[in-house]
Formats: C-alpha cells, sequence, structure tokens
C-alpha cells in the first residue's frame, strides 16, 4: 500500500488485492502476508527511507494479530543480520534500519493508533 494512505487504507490479508498494480495507487490497500517465520514476531519493510514508509511500517505494526510484535524498516543497500542464537542483530551496508517497538505502548488497527512506541533508528556497519 501506499504511505500517503497507508493509516487509513483498508487491510488485507490477501496478495490477490495488490495484484498488477501500482504502489501509490490510491485503491491499493495494505497487504500483511506470513513472513518466512524466521523471526516470529516481527514485521520487515525494505526500502524504508528512500520511499518515506514509516507510515505503513506503524500500520502493520499495529494491525499485525499477535501479543508482541516489531516493526523493522530496512533502507536501500542495508541488510539487517541477526543472530537467532544469541538474538542480536546489526545493520550493514550504506544505510540505516529504523525499529518501531510498541511493548510498552498500545496499538490499534481500527484506528490506526499507536501509543507509547518507541523509534530508535541504528546506522549500518560499513563492510
Amino acid at each position: 500500500g501506499s504511505p500517503e494512505v497507508a493509516l487509513t487504507a483498508p487491510v488485507s490479508r490477501d496478495f490477490k488485492d495488490c495484484d498488477s498494480r501500482a504502489e501509490d495507487a490510491r485503491d491499493v490497500p495494505l497487504v500483511l502476508g506470513r513472513g518466512l517465520g524466521f523471526l516470529p514476531g516481527i514485521v520487515f519493510d525494505q526500502h524504508f527511507s528512500q520511499r518515506a514508509r514509516l507510515t505503513r511500517l506503524i500500520r502493520a505494526v499495529a494491525c499485525i494479530e499477535a501479543d508482541a510484535v516489531t516493526g523493522i524498516g530496512i533502507d536501500e543497500d542495508t541488510a539487517f543480520v541477526f543472530d537467532i542464537g544469541h538474538e542480536t542483530g546489526i545493520p550493514v551496508g550504506r544505510g540505516t534500519i529504523t525499529v518501531v517497538d510498541p511493548s510498552e505502548g498500545h496499538r490499534s488497527c481500527d484506528n490506526a493508533v499507536m501509543e507509547n512506541v518507541r523509534f530508535a533508528r541504528f546506522p549500518a556497519m560499513k563492510e
């Protein structure tokens, strides 16, 4: 879905809702899909800063049906290398990662509300 309408657009869990439509189209809903399951409770959004996707990531975090969820926005030419055994990660490349942590706050998908949410931005380590 488009960042401009991400807070108000409908939310869908069906990828058919975004088939063959431009990302910035006004009628494209925010589509949430299941990931690979390597990092449960984390939602990722790529090309983050370049495409101004903060509002889209906030809405995705608010709408994920889980007790605990964290959003991670990853810039272009950047990777998030995660060590599952140690539960730590580092950004690598040329950009930054942005973390949206609502663990001590309130989130509501229906009203696109996020209260007491923590944000952090980490520069990538140059290779």
